[in-house]
């Protein structure tokens, strides 16, 4: 097969377009030796050979099907967060039928322009988690690793200081929703044999490309507006779903939606997205959203 494609190569048809109708045939026979001039077309081969196998990673950490089972099995809420500079969502779904009974915007007061003291970022915190309603499991965004800025500069020092600013406040966030689990929690949730000072993490971090990825809110690299995607769903979802396999949107939800400007839109858009995201993938495993996110991966 390869060498096939090895005397055709000169047509208009690519090694990848050639490996992916001929997957098959090439995975189910030996490998015949390829010329060593054409070291870097085995090394395709061997490259699309071991991704059109692979199975799919992990899309949560820690990983939502594996190291907090019960967490997923047991859960009737679950809670999206989506923290930014300047503002927290939060988007609260029900399990049981798949339904948004709660979508808010926090806009966060930087007191005419200055910079945040640590005190002041667990002041705006508190307040923010004393207005999260209760869950059993929560979802954020995955935050970068490092504070240092993307693009051309960078070491700017301004993106790095609001950055050291997010990651401050995702943190604080962090602790204080899995301690308020801890204490909330009760034997009809946990596993009986956990000793009730085992640490449960309850927060997922899910990887922040996914949503772009499975509502197409991308355009290259740089993100698009919500609005118009958020008020393609509202059509969509309008009804509850027998199945679940798509979430149920009221129409007080809507409206609430709608009253907000546009700065508010976007963000509570991304917030939905990561929500559902979540919901698809994690929890439901909605097989269809999987394999698209598979594949736009594998592209």
């Amino acid at each position: 097969m390869i060498e096939s494609w090895l005397r055709r190569r000169h047509e208009t048809r690519t090694l990848r377009r050639f490996l992916k109708q001929n997957i098959d045939a090439i995975l189910d026979d030996t490998l015949p030796e390829v010329p060593a001039n054409s070291e870097n077309q085995s090394r395709k081969v061997c490259n699309f050979c071991h991704h059109k196998k692979k199975p799919v990673t992990d899309l949560s950490v820690p990983p939502a099907n594996i190291t907090c089972i019960w967490n997923i099995v047991k859960c009737s809420k679950v809670l999206a967060v989506y923290v930014t500079a300047g503002s927290v969502c939060w988007s609260l779904i029900n399990r049981s039928n798949y339904e948004v009974i709660a979508w808010e915007y926090y806009g966060i007061n930087y007191n005419n322009g200055k910079k945040l003291q640590i005190t002041d970022i667990m002041n705006v915190v508190w307040k923010v988690v004393q207005d999260l309603p209760t869950a059993d499991v929560f979802v954020m965004k995955a935050e970068a690793t490092t504070l240092r800025a993307s693009g051309s500069d960078p070491n700017n020092p301004k993106v790095i200081a609001v950055n050291l600013q997010m990651s401050q406040m995702v943190a604080m966030i962090v602790a204080l929703l899995n301690a308020r689990a801890h204490a909330e929690r009760n034997g009809a949730f946990e596993d009986d044999t956990q000793n009730e000072n085992t640490f449960n993490q309850r927060v997922y971090f899910l990887r922040p490309t996914l949503p772009f990825r499975l509502f197409n809110t991308l355009v290259g690299n740089e993100r698009v507006s919500t609005d118009q995607t958020v008020e393609t769903l509202f059509y969509e979802y309008s009804t509850v779903s027998k199945n679940n396999e798509h979430a149920y949107i009221p129409q007080e939800m809507q409206a609430h939606f709608r009253a907000r400007n546009e700065l508010q839109k976007d963000m509570l858009g991304h917030c939905l997205f990561l929500a559902l995201t979540f919901m698809d993938v994690c929890i439901y495993k909605n097989q269809n959203s999987i394999n698209k996110l598979s594949q736009m991966g594998r592209e």
